[in-house]
């Protein structure tokens, strides 16, 4: 696609009025042969539709490719199935080297095979891309030696609102950030990181790992994570270089540690271990985060739960769009989720089996 225009699924033969992608739903399909989708040039709006089966050898975003110049949203889309194999072949669901936002979208069960520094078996990023009230879902890295990113790698400006970074198989990486590898600008609020891994060659950062450039978590809850292996660092957060900042944030059970490398505390920060040197007063280390089962692509405190009244109201609303704080106190829960409050629809997308 060369020029400006929106692509919008949910119409059928008989009915071109209204979109309705529940009713009528749209797939673009490559059948194994080639790239689902290029966009070149122009402003460019994908809508309502599924991306799938794209194959691509020795080439970059397989499900959808957005070049540098171009200005692009993928709304209430679905980006599943595509795969990237061979050199230098990065980004198995979408590749982005320009200005993307992604919205009310599901990411999954992408693959980068082959390459012998593959990055980002979900979603690979050299340029400005929004995440906002979307989730990244069992993307693998597989058979790389230097491998960077199972969910997603960035070494652009990453901002993340209202996400999910987690597995029903596992984001997962032969290398370094089983949900996500930085070396760019990471901005994160109000969302979660969950059964992400990091196995093979480096096993470090099974959630996530920072090699370089500015970090800052905001209401995040990264819990049941994990790397392995002799050399494996960091089941949480691994950071390499650069600078990372958590605030009112929860780290529980990443195996092989919730941090490797020095973070700095902007306060109200809860580990389940002692390994994130966290070092503000409202800070509270060694304490287990007493998490929910996953529920929305998200793990909510318990009742009992010292994450619970401990945080900053640092927002108005959770990652599902409950207020905070919730009803009957002043004050907030540390992580992406308050356990009470109103409910506001944010619309944000369901968890969907891959």
């Amino acid at each position: 696609v060369a020029k400006s225009l929106i692509i919008r699924g949910g119409y059928a033969l008989t009915q071109w009025v209204t979109a309705d992608a529940t009713a009528f739903p749209a797939t673009l399909d490559a059948g194994l042969n080639g790239r689902v989708l290029a966009l070149t040039n122009g402003i460019i709006s994908v809508e309502d539709l599924t991306l799938t089966n794209g194959r691509l050898n020795g080439a970059d975003g397989a499900g959808l490719s957005v070049s540098s110049g171009v200005t692009a949203t993928l709304l209430r889309a679905r980006v599943t199935g595509n795969r990237g194999s061979g050199f230098s072949s990065d980004g198995g669901g979408i590749a982005n080297g320009g200005t993307l936002v992604i919205s009310m979208t599901v990411v999954a069960s992408n693959v980068v095979s082959g390459s012998s520094s593959g990055k980002g078996g979900g979603i690979y990023n050299t340029g400005a891309l929004s995440i906002l009230n979307s989730q990244v879902v069992s993307n693998v890295l597989l058979g790389s030696s230097s491998g960077q990113g199972g969910g997603i790698y960035n070494s652009g400006a990453l901002t993340i609102v209202n996400a999910s970074i987690l597995s029903s198989t596992n984001n997962s990486s032969s290398n370094r950030g089983g949900g996500l590898y930085t070396s760019g600008a990471l901005s994160m609020l109000n969302s979660t990181l969950a059964g992400n891994r990091a196995d093979g060659f480096d096993h470090r950062g099974g959630a996530i790992y920072v090699d370089s450039g500015n970090a800052i978590l905001t209401n995040v809850t990264l819990a049941g994570n994990g790397v392995s292996g002799t050399s494996a660092l960091g089941g949480g957060i691994y950071r390499n270089s650069g600078v990372m900042t958590l605030t009112n944030t929860l780290l529980d059970a990443n195996s092989g540690g919730n941090c490797a490398g020095s973070v700095m505390s902007g306060g109200y920060n809860l580990s389940s271990d002692g390994t994130c040197t966290l070092s503000a007063p409202t800070d509270v280390a060694n304490t287990p985060g007493q998490l929910a089962p996953l529920s929305n692509g998200h793990r909510a405190p318990l009742l009992g739960s010292l994450a619970v009244d401990a945080g900053t109201c640092l927002q108005s609303a959770h990652a599902l769009g409950a207020t905070r704080p919730g009803a009957g106190t002043p004050f907030c829960d540390i992580g992406a989720i308050e356990i009470s409050g109103a409910s506001v629809d944010l619309a944000v997308a369901e968890t969907v089996a891959p």
